[in-house]
């Protein structure tokens, strides 16, 4: 094993990494091609590294190459790269939420600069994609579409962007933020009796109600159940306050044509719940039969809306363990359009 002495603490140029520094046995590190560098979880990177790097910090590692072989330096150093100012606003907040499967509307005003070429969202597949270049914009405007999918669990969430001009090279720009609010999927208004429906809290995450007819409140309906002298005709919604103190809407449901769940439709019960982090979860699937378990799937999604476990199968007791957190698991059934959702809270 070589130890060396010294590195120089020099900036290091875009174009390249050039290391200086000598060892006990006197053998030089130089820029010669006689060490390799590599990053964590990467191949060897070699002198152009700092093209390979997206922003952010990295830390690098040291070997030499003597004789034809490979040796560790014991070298590690960190790689800060920073990304490129870039003023942003968000415009034309949808305030009122979005439902699943809509397309979500992000519109950013890049104040007095151009519009770059390319954004990508990290809470999303964290990819570059190329902006709607529309005559009908202006070149200091940018918008960003994308479909709300069953892993953005319903919330205030606040996304992280990023943009770039050219995504073969590493000329990132710093991070900008922009604001999504996603609504409770209309799965969550439950018919109990033809007279009679509900907003489903056997999680107990709501402590409060307005309900809605066509988009207008209905005036001192203010329970988790609405009952109606006929029956039900219309879109039906409501507005919820969360225990976290968050108000957010449940999605309308169309009920004169659509299929509402009945009382004894398919729910779950987690224990314990709040749980620890590392201590053994359960999770008991309620009121599924024999095909129901061999057609469905369980997905448990973090407060970021990264998937972070995925069980296919289900059976009606299935157990798990999961890091400090909230999470929203779903059972997703085939050819059923609603999902079963609950939370997870691990302390």
């Amino acid at each position: 094993k070589y130890t060396y002495t010294q590195l120089s603490d020099e900036d290091i140029a875009l174009e390249g990494l050039d290391l200086h520094g000598s060892s006990i046995y006197a053998i030089s590190i130089d820029e010669t091609d006689n060490f390799d560098i590599f990053m964590d979880g990467a191949d060897a990177l070699n002198h152009n590294v700092l093209n390979l790097l997206n922003v952010g910090d990295h830390t690098m590692h040291i070997q030499t190459k003597i004789n034809g072989k490979k040796h560790d330096t014991g070298i590690e150093f960190l790689v800060q790269v920073i990304g490129f100012s870039i003023e942003t606003e968000q415009m034309e907040i949808k305030t009122e939420g979005y439902c699943a499967r809509e397309t979500a509307e992000i519109t950013i005003d890049f104040k007095n600069a151009g519009r770059p070429n390319f954004y990508k969202i990290k809470q999303l597949d964290n990819k570059y994609k190329p902006f709607d270049k529309s005559d009908d914009l202006a070149p200091n405007i940018g918008i960003i579409y994308f479909k709300v999918d069953d892993q953005m669990a319903a919330g205030n969430h606040t996304l992280d962007i990023t943009f770039t001009n050219d995504t073969t090279r590493n000329l990132e720009s710093d991070t900008s933020y922009a604001s999504i609010t996603v609504n409770f999927e209309s799965s969550y208004i439950i018919k109990l009796f033809d007279d009679i429906i509900a907003i489903d809290n056997h999680d107990d995450i709501f402590t409060s109600y307005q309900w809605y007819k066509d988009g207008v409140a209905l005036f001192g309906e203010t329970n988790q159940y609405l009952q109606s002298s006929g029956n039900f005709y219309g879109k039906y919604s409501a507005e919820v306050m969360t225990t976290s103190g968050v108000k957010l809407k449940v999605c309308s449901v169309l009920l004169e044509d659509a299929v509402i769940p009945t009382q004894k439709r398919h729910s779950v019960n987690v224990y314990p719940n709040p749980a620890n982090a590392g201590e053994l979860i359960t999770i008991e699937l309620l009121h599924f039969n024999d095909e129901d378990y061999q057609y469905c799937t369980l997905q448990i999604v973090n407060s970021n809306g990264s998937v972070v476990q995925t069980i296919n199968d289900c059976q009606q007791i299935i157990t798990t363990t999961l890091p400090v957190g909230t999470y929203t698991g779903y059972i997703i059934q085939e050819g059923v359009t609603y999902k079963v959702q609950f939370k997870i809270v691990v302390k």
